[in-house]
């Protein structure tokens, strides 16, 4: 327990077989607004994810050590559900006789790297859509500029759009300002 406290990093020792959480200082952010969780069961705190952690709390009781990266939640920390990403390992905290008797948690809330991550591949895609467009629109005023007239212009135009956007059909509407009627 005193390593815990002492420990920098995000820590929570869930201890005995109802895995009662101690943890430290820079673990108390990661609860949010929640009650306190000191002394409470450790899948009574994290009730909204119980379904998710408790088969990985118990691979911990059985010996096995978990990690996972970016593991997606969605907690009640502020009062509402909200999305939340974690680097977290569950380790078997042994007796000198390596009786599994508790597991150690340390947990790095990775929330604002996911979602920067997403926003730039995000920003790349849409960069890439636009360039696209881009050279799509250079090559029909290219292909364009070379028609000898309206509809050939109208006809080329037309085709390219319906090739470019992988269209099943395509029309065309002309609308003739001296009658005021559109013909389609």
């Amino acid at each position: 327990l005193s390593s815990v406290l002492d420990h920098p990093l995000p820590m929570v020792l869930c201890w005995g077989p109802d895995l009662i959480t101690f943890y430290n200082d820079t673990y108390r952010p990661l609860l949010g607004n929640k009650p306190e969780a000191l002394g409470r069961p450790i899948l009574e705190v994290w009730a909204e994810v119980r379904d998710l952690i408790a088969p990985q709390l118990e691979q911990a009781l059985q010996g096995e050590a978990v990690r996972l990266d970016n593991a997606p939640f969605t907690l009640l920390r502020h009062g509402h559900p909200e999305q939340a990403f974690f680097n977290y390992t569950l380790s078997p905290v042994r007796d000198e006789n390596a009786t599994v008797l508790g597991v150690l948690n340390t947990a790095f809330e990775t929330t604002e790297q996911v979602a920067t991550e997403r926003r730039r591949v995000s920003s790349q895609e849409d960069l890439r859509e636009s360039e696209g467009r881009q050279a799509f629109l250079l090559q029909l005023s290219d292909a364009l500029r070379a028609e000898p007239d309206a509809d050939a212009i109208a006809d080329r135009g037309l085709s390219m759009l319906f090739e470019h956007l992988q269209l099943d059909r395509c029309f065309i509407g002309f609308y003739r300002v001296a009658d005021d009627r559109a013909d389609l």
